[in-house]
Order: C-alpha cells, then sequence, then structure tokens
C-alpha cells in the first residue's frame, strides 16, 4: 500500500504539470507513451513477445492522433496494412492469424479510448474534463480497494476477479461521485445536478467493466498483474483499463449534451 501511494503522489502532480505547461502536446506525449507501454504489455499478455516491430505500428493510430480523427484513421490503416505484410511472412497460418487478429483488437482496445481522451481535450473545458476524470477514476479505484478489503464479503465477479466484491464496487461510485462534485462545486458550476448524476453513474458502472476485461486477458494469460512498471500499481493497462469505455462516454456526454 505505501509504493501505491508513493507512486500515486510522484506520477499525479508530474502528468498534471506536463500537461499544464506543454497543453496539448504534452498531453498528446503522455497518451503516446501510454499506448507504447500498454501494448508492449498487451502483446505479452496475449501471444507471449513483444516486437518492437508491432509494438511501434499498434502505435501508429495515436502518433497520427494529433492532426484528429483523420490521422489516426490513417495511422490505423496503416498499421494494419504493415502488420498484414509482417503476418504474410508467419510460416504458420495459424500462428499468423492468431497474431494478425490480436493486432487488430489492440488497436481498437487500448488505442481508441485513448483517442477518446485526446478529444475531450478539444470540448470546451475538455482539460478540465479531462483532470477530472482522471482524479475520480483513481478515487473510485481506491474507495473500492479500501472498502472492498475492510467490509468486501460477496463477489463482484469471481470467475473473472476474485478479489474484487459488490460493495468495492458500490464504493467506486462514491469515490467517481466525490471528484465531479468537486468539480462541480468549485470549477464547472453550471453543469446540472442531474447531468452530473449521469455522467457519475456512467463513468462509475463503465470504469469497472473496463477493469473487470482487462482482468479477463489477465487470467487467461495466468497473471495477476499487466506488468510492474509502476510501483504498487502494476503496469500500464492496470492503470489504463478504468478509462477503456469511460472516455469514449464521456466524451458523448459532453459533445451532444
Amino acid at each position: 500500500m505505501k509504493k501505491r501511494i508513493l507512486s500515486a503522489l510522484v506520477l499525479i502532480p508530474a502528468l498534471i504539470l506536463l500537461v499544464f505547461l506543454f497543453k496539448k502536446i504534452g498531453l498528446w506525449a503522455i497518451l503516446l507513451a501510454t499506448a507504447l507501454l500498454g501494448h508492449r504489455e498487451l502483446f505479452k499478455l496475449l501471444v507471449g513477445t513483444s516486437p518492437s516491430f508491432l509494438i511501434f505500428l499498434s502505435s501508429l493510430p495515436l502518433i497520427g492522433a494529433l492532426w484528429g480523427v483523420w490521422g489516426f484513421l490513417f495511422g490505423s490503416w496503416t498499421a494494419l496494412f504493415f502488420a498484414s505484410l509482417y503476418a504474410f511472412r508467419i510460416p504458420s497460418f495459424e500462428e499468423a492469424s492468431k497474431r494478425f487478429s490480436l493486432f487488430g483488437f489492440g488497436i481498437l482496445y487500448l488505442n481508441l479510448p485513448l483517442f477518446y481522451l485526446l478529444e475531450i481535450s478539444e470540448l470546451p473545458n475538455g482539460f478540465l474534463w479531462l483532470l477530472v476524470l482522471t482524479l475520480s477514476i483513481w478515487c473510485g479505484d481506491t474507495f473500492a480497494l479500501f472498502v472492498g478489503k475492510v467490509f468486501g464479503r460477496r463477489p463482484l465477479a469471481p470467475r473473472i476477479s476474485p478479489k474484487k466484491t459488490l460493495e468495492g464496487g458500490l464504493a467506486t461510485f462514491l469515490g467517481v461521485g466525490l471528484g465531479f462534485v468537486v468539480l462541480k462545486v468549485l470549477l464547472l458550476p453550471h453543469i446540472s445536478w442531474g447531468a452530473l448524476t449521469f455522467i457519475v453513474l456512467g463513468v462509475g458502472f463503465l470504469s469497472q467493466v473496463g477493469d473487470l476485461s482487462e482482468s479477463l486477458i489477465k487470467r487467461a494469460s495466468g497473471v495477476k498483474d499487466s506488468g510492474s512498471l509502476i510501483p504498487g500499481h502494476g503496469g500500464i493497462l492496470d492503470r489504463m483499463d478504468s478509462f477503456i469505455f469511460a472516455s469514449p462516454f464521456l466524451y458523448y456526454f459532453l459533445k451532444f449534451s
């Protein structure tokens, strides 16, 4: 637990400072680094190896995302094209098909939610929403961890993640709600309580679905954490999983509400 808290105290201010100083470029650099490291972990989990060439290809959509949605789409097309050429060279049809399928899955699974985080920053008060989304999700994870350890009795999804409890899952909503309420009171008072409640319920629920989806991959791979990059937290995927479905949800809510 000490490692977990110390890592958060070092990483959170550093990331906020980078975005504050360099705005979109700083955010893009963080997301690109996340894509590179995340794909490395994903390949290792799903294939057992992490070829540098495929890691670079998998991150091309995020490189293109700096130029908007068309850059993201072009980066995705380019990555799939060269991944096809790479797969043609693999002697085993079964292995080639498996790697190409997992490559395509990785582009969708990891790059798309990262792209939506970049898109949120382009919306009015976008960087504020990003900050609160990040802090709220981390706050929700912390609430779930402590409440689950102390009061957790009923398993939430025992086949996928035996240690997660229903009590911890409900506590996630409290943590997420705390972050968004602070945003409304201090920075965005014009947001209605009804809209805020909808956001909290959506982010609280979808962040847990994202968490469980990554737990499913780890369970199939027979590992506890996706990596050991962040002391006390595991790997990049262990920190990003809650954003997989929550970031697109928040983007579309803010875009069309």
